[in-house]
């Protein structure tokens, strides 16, 4: 049975047995050969990641153990949900960051924080609604993807970003935010295995500053672009300001890791949309590159708190 089958399956199984507004695990794989399957954990019985074809996430990696890692989620009542994983005395080790994991010892998975397993399988972890999960492992399962990243490209993101402006159009009092980002290595072409590098490095210094059911999405070779669904204007700037600290601390990083790995330049443009003026996916990402541009050729970040139609054309 193909990997697709099997998540819809289990997609159903946990839709028919968690209520609305319930809160629930979604384990994201990010890296490896399968990078881009989501799958959701509601229940406290343990699930296992390993190359057992029996794990309830199974890996193909040959440096992954047959069973490598439990996944245990606990929801009990009256305190926040927890993710917690343990190593089961795995060869080739497990890592939350750059720590390695006591084998047979139970520790935290934060939201946001990268799980590695032998160096190359990594996975993150949210706890969000049965909602948003359902959203969740529906855009997982969109297959216009970067290959380098997993993430949705161009034509992903406006899939989902359609089908938001549908709902937007129902909900004229609802907004969500987009918001891009440009890097740009100078020792590089852009479309380079080495102008990946930097990529990739801001892309791991991002993932633990965004909040649970961030939609991301490569949009060109130099560009990163966030989706934060149900987003107020309060909600946007505490995300704008915590990523524009996080890209102040990551492009000074840069300059410490040698000559192989230049300083980044950075800019970043942010986006307000909401329901009133019917927008169309097309309209708002174009508008927001147009943004981009100009912050861009201002050398200076943009923030548009509301998209208007008539400010695009």
């Amino acid at each position: 049975m193909s990997d697709t089958t099997d998540q819809s399956a289990s997609e159903k199984r946990w839709q028919a047995s968690t209520k609305p507004g319930q809160k629930v695990a979604v384990i994201t794989q990010i890296g490896g050969k399968q990078a881009g399957r989501s799958w959701v954990v509601e229940s406290e019985k343990p699930i296992r990641i390993g190359r057992d074809p029996r794990c309830a996430i199974s890996v193909t990696e040959e440096d992954c153990s047959k069973q490598h890692l439990e996944i245990h989620y606990y929801a009990t009542e009256g305190t926040p949900p927890q993710v917690w994983v343990k190593d089961l005395g795995s060869t080739n080790g497990s890592y939350l960051e750059h720590a390695r994991l006591a084998q047979n010892h139970e520790v935290i998975w934060d939201s946001g924080k990268t799980l590695t397993l032998s160096h190359t399988v990594q996975f993150t972890a949210n706890i969000v609604t049965s909602e948003d999960a359902e959203y969740l492992l529906w855009t997982s399962q969109i297959a216009h993807r970067d290959g380098t990243t997993a993430l949705l490209n161009t034509e992903g993101l406006l899939e989902v970003l359609q089908r938001e402006a549908s709902f937007l159009a129902g909900n004229p009092e609802s907004q969500i935010a987009l918001m891009i980002i440009k890097i740009f290595n100078h020792s590089s072409s852009p479309i380079s295995p080495e102008a990946d590098r930097p990529f990739q490095f801001l892309l791991n210094a991002l993932r633990p500053k965004l909040r649970a059911g961030t939609i991301l999405a490569r949009t060109s070779p130099l560009e990163l672009t966030l989706l934060l669904r149900k987003c107020d204007v309060e909600a946007a700037h505490v995300v704008i300001r915590r990523l524009s600290d996080t890209l102040d601390d990551t492009t000074a990083a840069t300059g410490i890791l040698g000559r192989n790995f230049p300083a980044l330049v950075v800019t970043m443009a942010a986006l307000m949309v909401s329901g009133k003026y019917h927008p169309e996916a097309q309209a708002i990402l174009e508008f927001a590159q147009n943004q981009l541009f100009e912050a861009d050729t201002l050398s200076s970040n943009r923030t548009v708190m509301e998209y208007v139609p008539r400010l695009a054309q």
